[in-house]
């Protein structure tokens, strides 16, 4: 008991029901992908029905493995120390499948694919689903495994306050289980006893209420304690089940391989291929399913599982079933930006980040895609993208009308807020390492015009066309793009550029941040961003600022902008709770501290004396669904204070790269 109550509390179950690939196996594009926007929506030519469900439950299945892996064979279930049944429903016919043997593991995982939820399971040539939808509680399977004694436990109630059942889903859900209750009533009536726990209030996700529903379930057996001794002095005491020898210790020979990986003849030989190069013909148990389960972290197969099919008395038929996770044709994407500062002034910013994209060609290697970002302005990117076959080379061309605010300060208010407007085009090259790294080569031709949106004239409103290049590379080694507990991300840029007058400018810029994990749920964040001018000058509206980017976690009397900007800060992130399931993961108290410094000329005459400020911050950061919700009260070197709230659904340091 303590063992199954350690799995129940223990387990992360929001990272073990989502099919989440581990993100640094993932190529350079797909954690571009993941940064860029929080919510991404695939359509793919799939008809594929062991591909229709919301998840289909990798995590589960490794989970399953290694609390099975004494059992990892192929086994009359009847062998175990407790004898075994799993139910499943055929999903083709409706019929009933009581499995007594075979794949412990696979038949575990289909017997738990409730549709819609989790994807049917193809095994031995059926499609399974939940047991449920055909027995939801086999009283009569125990009864024909001979069972003296048969308890059941139902967790199903009617909801029985009226109020409660005022909205057409509540109804809905309501209809659906006096069907369920009405199924299982046979089954009911074929126990000895039925103990039926008081679960208000819970539902079918709430599994990170495990122990307390558990408190409840033990509450409702110990009320029915004198019902159970009455049962047991029926039979009388029986000894414990002796353990019986376990099949999978030690090593596992492998005479033969299977694969199966959606019909494709030479994907399933090279799977098969690097197996045989990798683990040879004998592996240890453990060794196999480390090695087997890293396949589905390279995110291109939907799923990557095996069982073992004894071959003789020593030896076994290793059968490996990996669907290959098919390009998507198109894909919908979308998240938001949204920052609100206090000071004296209450500047609040909220953008709706918009995509979509369409992949054709006979390989799906060509992309058009179309961006259109909603803010107080609109920004739209249209790009066309050309990746070579073996995905070692990206070619692409953009076009793209951009909007951005240029806030000036003054005695904590703002002073003028000017839009800076770019319609301009690019050709590029990007090169990915390592899948840790990318380099990037651009070539870009931009008009720029500024425009007084709020408060005095503090810049003349003008246009200047702008000609380029710029070398970029980028560094991602970060767990998740959201909150992430390890990992770095860092940008590096050189930019080459002049104007119409052949006037040249170059600038040298660098951000990034290392989160290093200390201990559990404690993080450490050091980082850092530069700008600089190498040569040349920028217009107030071009040059970089520090003051109201979220990269600073803490507060500063005024955006300021120079030629040349730097700073350095460092955080400490400490996990103090969880988000309920599907809301979101981890919340922390986040404590940071930040310095900042300009040097040469300041855009605005009154700003001159600033050039060094710093500042503290604490707060709470927050991993949802939408993304890293932050909400800082910061205070700087003169002991003024300010809020802060903000919703991000990439990195916001990045952004400028």
């Amino acid at each position: 008991p303590e063992e199954l109550e350690s799995v129940i509390n223990d387990t992360d179950w929001k990272s073990t029901l989502t099919d989440s690939y581990v993100r640094g196996e993932l190529s350079f594009e797909q954690k571009e992908r993941q940064a860029r926007y929080r919510l991404s929506v695939g359509a793919r030519e799939d008809k594929d029905i062991s591909n229709a469900g919301f998840s289909h439950a990798q995590h589960v299945m490794e989970l399953l493995d290694n609390l099975l892996a004494p059992y990892s064979v192929e086994m009359d279930f009847d062998d175990l120390p407790i004898p075994f049944r799993a139910i499943g429903t055929d999903l083709i016919s409706g019929e009933e499948i009581v499995y007594g043997e075979g794949d412990l593991k696979t038949v575990i995982r289909a017997s738990m694919a409730v549709p819609g939820v989790f994807t049917p399971v193809e095994y031995k040539d059926r499609y399974v689903i939940d047991g449920g939808w055909s027995d939801n509680l086999p009283s009569l399977v125990a009864r024909e495994m001979g069972a003296d004694i048969v308890i059941a436990v139902s967790l199903f109630s009617l909801e029985k306050d009226i109020e409660k059942l005022s909205s057409a889903t509540a109804v809905t859900l309501q209809s659906d289980l006096i069907r369920t209750v009405e199924r299982q009533q046979a089954s009911l009536d074929a126990s000895d006893l039925v103990i039926s726990p008081d679960l208000t209030g819970y539902n079918q996700t709430d599994f990170e209420k495990g122990r307390s529903m558990m408190a409840l379930g033990y509450k409702a057996a110990s009320e029915m304690r004198d019902e159970i001794r009455a049962l047991s002095n029926e039979i009388g005491h029986r000894n414990d089940p002796s353990p019986v020898k376990r099949v999978a210790e030690g090593r596992v020979n492998i005479s033969k391989i299977t694969v199966y990986s959606g019909g494709d003849a030479e994907a399933e030989k090279n799977i098969r291929r690097e197996i045989q190069e990798t683990i040879g013909r004998e592996a240890s148990f453990r060794e196999l399913r480390a090695y087997l389960y890293s396949f589905y972290d390279r995110g291109s197969f939907t799923h990557f599982w095996y069982r073992l099919e004894p071959v003789g008395t020593d030896s076994f038929h290793l059968i490996v079933h990996a669907p290959p996770l098919t390009r998507a044709y198109e894909r919908f994407s979308s998240g938001i930006d949204f920052s609100s500062q206090m000071i004296e002034s209450h500047i609040t910013e909220f953008t709706l980040k918009t995509a979509y994209q369409r992949w054709y060609g006979e390989q799906k290697n060509n992309a058009a895609s179309f961006e259109l970002w909603l803010s107080d302005f609109p920004s739209l990117i249209v790009g066309l993208e050309h990746t070579v076959p073996d995905g070692k080379l990206q070619m692409g061309a953009e076009t793209y009308l951009l909007s951005r605010s240029r806030y000036f300060f003054k005695d904590d208010t703002v002073e003028s807020l000017y839009g800076l407007q770019t319609l301009g085009g690019r050709l590029y090259i990007k090169r990915p390492f390592f899948k840790r790294m990318d380099l990037g080569l651009h070539v870009y031709t931009d008009y720029n015009w500024i425009e007084k949106r709020l408060g005095g004239d503090l810049a003349a409103e003008e246009n200047w066309a702008q000609y380029g290049g710029k070398i970029l590379v980028k560094i991602d080694t970060l767990d998740r793009t959201i909150a992430p507990r390890r990992g770095r991300k860092a940008a590096f840029l050189i930019d080459y550029s002049f104007d119409e007058e052949g006037q040249s400018s170059g600038i040298a810029a660098a951000a990034g941040e290392w989160y290093l994990p200390l201990a559990d749920g404690l993080i450490l964040i050091p980082r850092g961003e530069f700008q600089g001018l190498l040569w040349g000058s920028l217009s107030a509206m071009e040059q970089p600022s520090l003051g109201q980017s979220i990269t600073l976690h803490a507060y500063y009397p005024q955006e300021l902008r120079g030629d040349n900007v730097a700073m350095a800060g460092l955080a400490l992130r400490k996990q103090i709770g969880s988000l309920p399931l599907g809301l979101g993961n981890e919340i922390y108290f986040q404590l940071a501290g930040n310095s900042a410094t300009l040097w040469e000329e300041d855009a605005v005459e009154s700003y001159r004396d600033f050039h060094y400020f710093s500042g503290g911050a604490a707060g709470l950061v927050m991993n949802t669904l939408i993304g890293e919700i932050q909400l800082n009260f910061a205070f700087n070197e003169d002991g003024r204070f300010s809020s802060f709230l903000g919703v991000s659904t990439s990195l916001s340091f990045m952004n400028g790269f």
